[in-house]
């Protein structure tokens, strides 16, 4: 019983690696790097390891998880959609996006964009880019409806 739930939570596990794989494939502008996901699969994992014993199935289960985790981190502006980091990731079609703030940040010699997306969902996501205010905001406009305001803020 135990070995049979293990090969389906394998199977899940690849569907999901396919899912983030043909999706972060699509990303133009890459978001910077989330380590939450990886962080919290790697103690997740540490201590489901210390508990069980090991078989085949096992081991493929906690690679998947961790490499599943590693990838979690990864988002961006895509060609299709809005890919969302995080160890829940998501996709979102341009046409959820119902307002934009982009917040450049500069330190130093690095220039960072905050960006907000507010769906029509009433939820938000924000992404850290390590571009330009300029390079962000046009090609967001490539993909976003008319009806979608970017609005540029500031940081007080």
């Amino acid at each position: 019983m135990t070995n049979l739930f293990i090969w389906i939570a394998n199977a899940i596990f690849v569907t999901g690696a396919i899912f983030n794989i043909y999706w972060q494939s699509q990303i133009t502008i890459r978001s910077r790097y989330k380590y939450t996901p990886i962080i919290v699969s790697g103690l997740f994992a540490s201590w489901v390891v210390a508990g069980l014993s090991f078989s085949f199935g096992y081991i493929v289960l906690i690679a998947l998880f961790l490499t599943i985790g590693i990838m979690d981190g990864v988002g961006g502006i895509g060609e299709k959609r809005l890919v969302n980091s995080g160890f829940f990731s998501s996709v979102y079609k341009y046409s959820q996006l119902a307002h934009i703030t982009l917040i450049p940040v500069n330190l130093g010699e690095k220039n960072r964009v905050v960006a907000i997306f507010n769906l029509t969902t009433r939820q938000s996501v924000q992404m850290i880019f390590n571009n330009e205010l300029n390079v962000i905001k046009q090609e967001l406009e490539k993909h976003i409806n008319d009806s979608t305001e970017i609005e540029i803020g500031s940081v007080q």
